[in-house]
Formats: structure tokens, sequence, C-alpha cells
């Protein structure tokens, strides 16, 4: 016993030096994309909590609140070189955007309905329900596939699905591809180009997307926050060129095509 506690002390102590001694990737040659990923994280966070203040229904804000959570740990684990378990919640984030957007759509049509003097549960609405409730993942992503497949967040929703399909692989690992490398802990002090920029790229674009998303849907429900033309306008600006093309086709389009 007295040899198992000394190597248990001793692997303790080891692993208070790592901690003092950890290097995080806002430190290293990638602080400039780390960065951009803060400010990008930064802007969403904010268009998240002015969203949520301006929409009295509970599930969307739900749905957006955990996105919020999900991508702040995010940043950490990939701070700390932690891509497995980023990729994991990477994952968990894409979904829940996916069922904010089955969720809000489904109050644009209940409202439009409702305009039209329909008052009951139509086929639509109740195909809406089911796939924002549904456990069965693989039936969620299809239908929202289907169901933005003529709107202007086409783009963005085939992305995260694509990205989500991707990331799947991590969840489920059945091939030595997605395998983890590292043994220990110290092995995640090493940086490899090849594993950061990669994911650091999925994280920006996913943000872009979730971006977009939201704000189509501010405008195609006519929704007034507290964020100024200014604040949105500098938002765009750090955007991927395709996503501020898309942010164009938005603001340029009849609310009620959308």
């Amino acid at each position: 016993m007295n040899i198992v506690h000394n190597r248990i002390d001793k692997d303790l102590s080891s692993y208070k030096d790592f901690l003092n001694d950890k290097e995080y990737l806002i430190n290293t040659k990638v602080k400039n994309e780390i960065n951009h990923s803060f400010y990008l994280l930064y802007h969403l966070t904010i268009i998240i909590e002015d969203f949520c203040k301006i929409k009295r229904n509970d599930e969307p804000k739900v749905f957006l609140s955990e996105v919020k959570s999900d991508l702040i740990v995010i940043f950490d684990l990939m701070n700390m070189k932690y891509f497995k378990a980023a990729r994991i919640l990477l994952r968990s984030s894409i979904e829940q955007t996916i069922r904010f957007s089955l969720s809000i759509q489904r109050i644009k049509e209940y409202n439009t309905n409702k305009n039209k003097g329909i008052f009951g549960t139509t086929e639509s609405l109740r195909k809406l329900r089911s796939s924002i409730d549904t456990h069965r993942t693989g039936r969620m992503t299809a239908f929202a596939s289907d169901k933005f497949a003529n709107t202007l967040i086409k783009t963005s929703i085939e992305n995260l699905l694509d990205s989500y399909s991707y990331l799947s692989n991590y969840v489920h690992v059945n091939t030595q591809e997605h395998i983890t490398i590292q043994n220990y802990l110290e092995d995640y002090n090493t940086v490899n180009n090849e594993e950061v920029i990669p994911f650091i790229n999925l994280f920006n674009i996913t943000i872009n997307d979730i971006i977009t998303i939201i704000y189509f849907f501010y405008i195609s429900m006519a929704l007034e926050g507290r964020l100024s033309k200014r604040d949105w306008l500098y938002t765009f600006e750090m955007l991927q060129p395709e996503h501020k093309e898309m942010i164009q086709l938005i603001e340029h389009s009849d609310l009620k095509s959308l």
C-alpha cells in the first residue's frame, strides 16, 4: 500500500506542476486565430442575450442559452488543447442551434396561421413539434434540411448539418482515424497545427453560421432588440465573405418571402 500511496503522491505533485507549466493556445503562435475566435464568440453571446430578452417564448431561449454555454466551454477546452472534448460539445451546440431554428420556425408559422384566422394545429406544426422533441437526431436533422431548403439560411443550416455529421465520428468512435492520440495529460502540451487550425476554423465557421441564422429570424420576424445598427455592422465585419453575402441577401429581401 505504501508503494501505491507514494506513487499517487508523486503523480499528484506532477499534476500540480503540469498545471503551473501548462501552455495555452492563446499564448502560442496561433494567438491571433484564438483572439479572433474570442471576438466572434463575444459578439454571438451579446446577440443571444439580446434575442432572449425580446422573445417571451421559453423554449427558444432554452436552446440558445445552451448554445451560448456550450460555445463558451468549447473555447476554453480549445485553448487548453482538449480537442476531443471540444468536438463533442461543438456537436451538442450545433444540435441545440437546429432545435432553436425549428422552434422559432414553429412560432413563425403559428403566428402566420393566426393572422390568417387559422387557430388549430396544422400538419406542418405537428411535424415541427415532433422534430423539436425527438431524441432521434437523424430524423431531426433530415427534417431541418428539408424545412429550410428554400430559405435564405439554407447554406448555414447545411453547413451546420455537415459539421454535425463530421463531429459525430468523434462521439461514436469506430475507426482508427478518430481515436484520441493523447494518452497522458503531458501529451496535450504539444501543439499540433494539423489539429489546431482546422478546429479553430470549424469553431469560427460554426459561429458565423449561428449568427447568420439568428439574424435571419430577427429580420423575418421583424424583431427589435437593443442592439443598434452599428452593433450589427460591427459584428458583420467580422464574418467571412460568404456569410456577409448571406446577410446582405437577408437584409434586402422582402420580409414576407422569408
